[in-house]
């Protein structure tokens, strides 16, 4: 059993510690101790490459608005999104559905079947569900009126 999964099933340290302490003789508090320091040692060391890897994979909040840039973008969760010019005025906002924020920004590329002209930049911002992205996107829409968004699409 690798570590991951034997800290997953114990739950934390102190769980088990708690577990060792009640099913163990007191004769064993020693060992206990130093079993709970190299726990605490392991806790540790998953948890800060579990937080590296998800650093990794949340990926850009925030890309130049051609292929390579659309890539680097998050990608795991629903987004609101925001193609802006090179000023910095918002062209155009949409929402997209987790695991499609890339080939829905591909759309809007020269060239292809939603295109938005003047964008040099794309911004996401990630949101918890699509219900709440939508809203979002609803909000921006209604104060910054993007002249590239069209009423009913």
């Amino acid at each position: 059993m690798d570590q991951a999964s034997f800290l997953g099933s114990v739950g934390s340290w102190h769980v088990l510690l708690k577990y060792l302490k009640t099913h163990f003789v007191v004769r064993y508090t020693t060992h206990i101790a130093e079993l709970l320091q190299i726990l605490q040692a392991l806790t540790g060391s998953l948890m800060s490459e579990k937080c590296h890897k998800e650093k990794i994979m949340a990926g850009k909040n925030s890309s130049s608005f051609d292929r390579s840039g659309i890539e680097s973008l998050a990608k795991d969760k629903p987004v609101v999104y925001k193609i802006v010019d090179k000023k910095g005025k918002n062209l155009y906002t949409g929402v997209a559905k987790r695991g499609r924020v890339g080939e829905r920004l591909k759309e809007h590329l020269p060239g292809d079947k939603d295109t938005i002209r003047g964008g040099t930049k794309v911004v996401i911002q990630q949101k918890s569900s699509i219900k709440h992205a939508m809203k979002s996107e609803e909000r921006i829409i209604k104060s910054q009126k993007p002249s590239q968004n069209k009423k009913g699409k």
